[in-house]
């Protein structure tokens, strides 16, 4: 890796690290939202405290979007393992759940797998061709499955009570949120640092589509259960789908080793997720 690749792999952590602050503190302020009672001290603090992590999950955009001058989006995508590490940690400080002492191992390895994966990448950004077919269904799958569960709990069909209909939510919004990185990443070979362009491609407001649903069915997900439930399926399809996705979008070769990473990073995400949700915790 040159300068240019460390330099875009740190703003890619701050983008990150930038994310899980902004969840984690939407979370900890969620009881604002739809609140009933008097509006007390209480009160203003988690409306306060939502709000600052809400611009925390747009200030992200900035060095997300600077990485990805120099990295490849699937690349970014296995860099967002490191989410569940963050939410953990500053759930602990924050939200004060618990922590354990296999989630430092687990973090290790997710570390190690996301620093081969970098040190493996070969492909320059004027290798890769987009194929539109691929990033539009991309797109339209989870956005299809928000708005039917949309459908169904608005005719009443559907109650949003269960941590199952939570974890779902989560991950749906997971892949949302994991594609708007795919489609910026499409933005930039496309039209540069020419951001007034921007406004003329599809892939901008289908960057917004993913934005503004994947808040949504968050803010849902964490209404009905806690950060430790639903974060790991969020950050696990956060890098899983858009993952998949680019392989497909942009056809890009990959290294053997780079799939046993990537597989290792989810299958580490759903041990953590057994570790924070089994009866014995």
């Amino acid at each position: 890796m040159n300068f240019f690749a460390i330099t875009a792999f740190g703003e890619a952590v701050l983008c990150y690290f930038f994310i899980s602050l902004g969840f984690v503190l939407q979370k900890k302020g969620i009881s604002w939202l739809g609140y009933q009672g008097a509006k007390d001290h209480r009160f203003y603090i988690n409306r306060r405290l939502w709000f600052i992590g809400y611009i925390l999950l747009n200030l992200a955009i900035i060095p997300n979007y600077l990485s990805l001058g120099v990295l490849n989006s699937y690349i970014v995508n296995a860099i967002s393992g490191l989410n569940i590490i963050f939410t953990i940690f500053l759930s602990k400080f924050i939200l004060n759940e618990k922590l354990f002492f296999l989630d430092y191992i687990y973090s290790f390895i997710m570390c190690t797998a996301i620093a081969v994966i970098n040190f493996l990448d070969q492909t320059s950004n004027a290798a890769l061709t987009i194929h539109t077919r691929y990033a539009y269904w991309a797109g339209a799958i989870p956005v299809g499955m928000f708005l039917i569960w949309a459908i169904l709990h608005s005719i009443k069909v559907i109650r949003p009570t269960s941590s199952r209909q939570a974890i779902l939510l989560a991950a749906l919004g997971g892949s949302m949120s994991g594609l708007m990185v795919t489609y910026l990443k499409i933005l930039e070979i496309q039209h540069g640092m020419k951001i007034l362009s921007y406004i003329f491609s599809p892939y901008l407001y289908l960057f917004f589509t993913v934005a503004l649903l994947s808040m949504v069915a968050f803010q849902i997900a964490y209404k009905m259960a806690d950060m430790i439930v639903v974060g790991p399926s969020q950050y696990a399809m956060m890098i899983f789908y858009p993952t998949v996705s680019a392989y497909l979008i942009f056809q890009v070769p990959v290294h053997p080793i780079q799939v046993f990473c990537f597989t290792l990073i989810v299958v580490t995400v759903g041990f953590m997720v057994y570790l924070h949700n089994s009866p014995e915790k």
